[in-house]
């Protein structure tokens, strides 16, 4: 079973592949045809409907397409040759065990058929075993989810997933940030709790979120300072928290390298993380191993998990 020419041709005036649009709508070889369902748009191939029923037929499916918020499923959209897959957006990964037996961070991207990018970084609260592969699901559901229904969604899906802890010692929590990317986008960013999104553009590095943590909220008083640096572990949201309403938003601006990472981090002073980022622009998985590679010990011996995701525009090479 296959469209039938009139279908193609539609779809192809629309600027839409026939094959991505049948299986976006669930005609895995689609074939649509049929009686004319009687409405006045004569490019009507559809099936009847009554007069008080929304027109099922395929000019109406392409009216519906155009107004998705999501990516049409044009050409351009659906990378078909090389120039094409050339200009999506490239993707790098890197974590490490810090001193404890298991690493509570976790890492994901995906890639959707519509070209669209989705990168998570999840930081476990707690050390166990159990706990260590269910951040590692909710990093997975955080990305799947966000490149379909957007980063929001792909927050709130990670944070549903834990609602009920279930009847384990482990009583999963974490904090989670998500990034959203298309080429000549800018990049959707979602968050709860302290991973972090910084953005690179060339020639600055900038943190693009700002954490969920006390010292975050103190030093909404330029005055606090020094109160607020002995409050910066205090996470003051996390999955478990998670809402509509909590989960921050934010976006990087097109064009831009955009760096996530986990808190373990935070012990690289800023100025050089940006001379790690300047270095290695170029090349995205040496940028995400040197910069998890660049994180010190503590005196006493101590050492976080460390976990950077890199997105790298087509721009950047």
């Amino acid at each position: 079973m296959r469209l039938n020419d009139h279908a193609r041709e539609l779809l192809g005036d629309a600027g839409i592949s026939p094959a991505e649009w049948a299986r976006r709508n669930y005609y895995a070889n689609g074939e649509w045809g049929g009686d004319a369902c009687g409405c006045p748009d004569d490019r009507c191939i559809g099936y009847h409907h009554e007069d008080d029923e929304a027109c099922g037929c395929l000019p109406a499916l392409l009216d519906t397409e155009q107004e998705r918020s999501s990516k049409n499923m044009t050409e351009k959209q659906w990378p078909r040759t090389d120039a094409d897959v050339a200009a999506t957006v490239r993707t790098a990964v890197a974590t490490r065990r810090g001193s404890r037996a298991h690493n509570m961070d976790a890492a994901a991207t995906f890639r959707s058929s519509a070209g669209i990018v989705t990168a998570a970084v999840v930081d476990g609260i707690g050390n166990d075993a159990a706990g260590a592969e269910t951040m590692r699901e909710l990093a997975r559901i955080a990305v799947r989810i966000g490149a379909a229904k957007g980063a929001l969604a792909g927050v709130l899906a990670a944070a549903a997933y834990i609602d009920d802890p279930g009847i384990d010692d482990y009583q999963p929590d974490g904090v989670l940030v998500l990034a959203l990317a298309e080429p000549g986008e800018p990049t959707s960013l979602a968050w709860v709790g302290d991973s972090h999104a910084y953005g690179w553009d060339g020639t600055a590095l900038r943190r693009r979120t700002d954490p969920h943590t006390m010292g975050a909220f103190l030093r909404q008083n330029p005055e606090a300072e020094e109160l607020a640096v002995q409050h910066d572990n205090w996470v003051r949201l996390s999955l478990d928290s998670a809402t509509p309403t909590t989960v921050a938003l934010s976006e990087a601006p097109a064009g831009e390298l955009v760096l996530l990472v986990s808190d373990g981090l935070d012990d690289i002073p800023l100025p050089e993380l940006q001379i790690l980022t300047a270095q290695h622009q170029h090349d995205p998985q040496a940028l995400a191993d040197a910069v998890v590679a660049a994180v010190p010990h503590h005196d006493e011996g101590y050492r976080d998990d460390a976990t950077a995701i890199v997105l790298a525009p087509a721009t950047t090479t």
